[in-house]
C-alpha cells in the first residue's frame, strides 16, 4: 500500500481568483471555448420560441407589424418623405437591420443576470454570455432579410453591385451592438435600473437613427456628422444598397467604423474590468 501510494500521480489544483486593474483580452481561452459559445447561441435560439404556438413566425410577424405601423402614422397621416419609393420599403429596409441591433442589445444587457447560476457556479469566459446572446439574433435576421429581399424582387428592386456594401454593414451593427450590449451587461449586474433603462431606449432609438424618416430632414452641412451614431450609417445604407435612395455608405461608413470599432475595444475591456465581480453580485 505504501509503494502504491509513493507511486500515485500528484494532483493538480487550479485556484481561480480575481485578478487587479485592467485586464486583456485571452483571445486563445475565448478560442477554446468556441463550441460553449455556439452551444449557448443554439440554446438562446431554442428557448426564445419554446412553447410558443406561432414559432419562429414571431420573426417575421415583428419587422412586418412595425412597417405597417410606421406606414400607416409616417406615410399616410405625417406624409413624411420616402424618397420617391414606396414607404412600406423604405421604413422595411431601416428595420431589419435595425431589429438586429436593437433587439440584441436588449437581450444582450439582461444576459448576465438572467444567466446568474451558471455565473455563480461554474468558470468559462464570461464574454461568452453576452456574445451567443447576439449571435443567435443573427437567425432572426437572416429570416427578416429574406422577407426583405423577396418583397423588393416582388416590387422591382433587384440585387445590383451595391449589396456588397451589406457585409460591412452588418459588421457594424454587430460591432455596434456588441460594445454596448457589454457595458449594459456588466452594469446591469452592478444596477438593475439597466432593466428599465433599456426598454426605455428602445423606444427612442428607431427615432434617433432615422428608422422611420429619411436623413434628407437633415441640412446637406451637417449630413456627414451623421455617421458618427453607427447605426444611421448602417440604416442608411441598407437603403442605398436595396433601394438606392439616402446617403452612399462610402461618406459614412468610415466615421461609423471608427465609433463602432472604438466603442467594441471600449465595451470589451469595461467588460473585462467588471467581469470580477459577476460572480459576487449577480
Amino acid at each position: 500500500m505504501e509503494h502504491a501510494t509513493q507511486n500515485a500521480p500528484a494532483v493538480e489544483t487550479l485556484v481561480i481568483e480575481p485578478r487587479s486593474g485592467w485586464i486583456g483580452i485571452d483571445w486563445a481561452e475565448l478560442w477554446r471555448y468556441r463550441e460553449l459559445l455556439v452551444f449557448f447561441a443554439w440554446r438562446d435560439v431554442k428557448v426564445r420560441y419554446k412553447q410558443s404556438v406561432l414559432g419562429g413566425l414571431w420573426a417575421i410577424i415583428d419587422p412586418l407589424a412595425q412597417m405597417i405601423l410606421y406606414t400607416v402614422f409616417f406615410g399616410q397621416v405625417a406624409k413624411m418623405s420616402s424618397e420617391g419609393v414606396p414607404y412600406m420599403l423604405f421604413t422595411l429596409a431601416a428595420i431589419v437591420p435595425f431589429n438586429f441591433f436593437l433587439q440584441g442589445l436588449t437581450r444582450t444587457a439582461g444576459s448576465l443576470v438572467n444567466n446568474a447560476m451558471l455565473v455563480k457556479k461554474i468558470y468559462f469566459p464570461r464574454l461568452i454570455v453576452p456574445t451567443s446572446t447576439l449571435l443567435a439574433g443573427l437567425v432572426d435576421f437572416v429570416i427578416q432579410f429574406m422577407i426583405l429581399l423577396i418583397s423588393l424582387l416582388v416590387m422591382g428592386f433587384y440585387p445590383n453591385v451595391n449589396y456588397l456594401w451589406l457585409p460591412l454593414l452588418l459588421l457594424i451593427t454587430f460591432a455596434t451592438g456588441l460594445g454596448l450590449g457589454l457595458f449594459m451587461a456588466a452594469l446591469h449586474v452592478q444596477f438593475r435600473d439597466v432593466g428599465f433603462l433599456v426598454p426605455f431606449l428602445a423606444k427612442i432609438l428607431p427615432f434617433i437613427c432615422f428608422v422611420p424618416f429619411t436623413t434628407s430632414v437633415v441640412p446637406e452641412a451637417y449630413r456627414s456628422w451623421l455617421g458618427f451614431n453607427p447605426m444611421i450609417a448602417v440604416v442608411d445604407g441598407f437603403r442605398y444598397c436595396m433601394l438606392g435612395v439616402g446617403t452612399n455608405p462610402a461618406e459614412l461608413i468610415w466615421p461609423a467604423s471608427l465609433v463602432s470599432g472604438l466603442l467594441l475595444l471600449t465595451g470589451l475591456f469595461f467588460f473585462r474590468r467588471m467581469e470580477k465581480t459577476f460572480a459576487d453580485v449577480t
